[in-house]
């Protein structure tokens, strides 16, 4: 119901005016529609407000700068050399693919963090799928939905997991790592 009175408000906007309706944060649509529902002024005389008066009010779902280990990979070369280099060191190298859109990766990435500080020993690399430049490794790894994980031992795959389910992701990781 929401956004469809959401669109029947943004109709009669200009396309200048339109940009506070979409795209916005949460907070702003649903200051919008609290407004939309109980205001008798029109909605044209409203300037959105958002509900969050400050940045330390709103929750990011990342850790903090710097406690991460984990590795950004941006290109097919790169995503080959780092496991490489974990085959050479015969330790458990970690791929998860991921994407800025996605929900659940969003929620899932603070434990990933921690994992990644938590065993040093273990080479965690990100993928982001919508990046152009690990189209091969994306098509040779068969992803079809994200989160995916992805564990190899050796140079060879062993382990995957799809979803962000932070009990078999940390079960996996602890098995693995020995």
């Amino acid at each position: 119901m929401g956004s469809r009175l959401l669109r029947s408000i943004g109709r009669g906007y200009s396309h200048s005016q339109r940009r506070f309706l979409y795209p916005c944060s949460a907070a702003t649509h649903y200051s919008l529609l609290k407004f939309a529902l109980s205001s008798s002024s029109s909605p044209a005389s409203w300037e959105p407000k958002p509900l969050f008066t400050s940045p330390a009010n709103i929750r990011f779902f990342t850790a903090s700068p710097g406690s991460s280990k984990i590795v950004v990979v941006n290109s097919d070369s790169e995503f080959s050399n780092l496991l490489s280099k974990a085959q050479e060191d015969k330790g458990l190298a970690v791929a998860y693919f991921t994407a800025v859109w996605c929900g659940p990766c969003r929620t899932i990435a603070p434990l990933v963090d921690n994992l990644s500080t938590s065993y040093p020993n273990v080479t965690f690399m990100k993928l982001d799928i919508d990046q152009e430049n690990l189209s091969n490794t994306l098509r040779n790894s068969g992803v079809s939905s994200v989160p995916t994980f992805h564990f190899y031992k050796n140079g060879a795959k062993v382990a995957d997991l799809i979803g962000a389910d932070p009990g078999h992701l940390k079960e996996i990781i602890g098995n693995l790592s020995d």
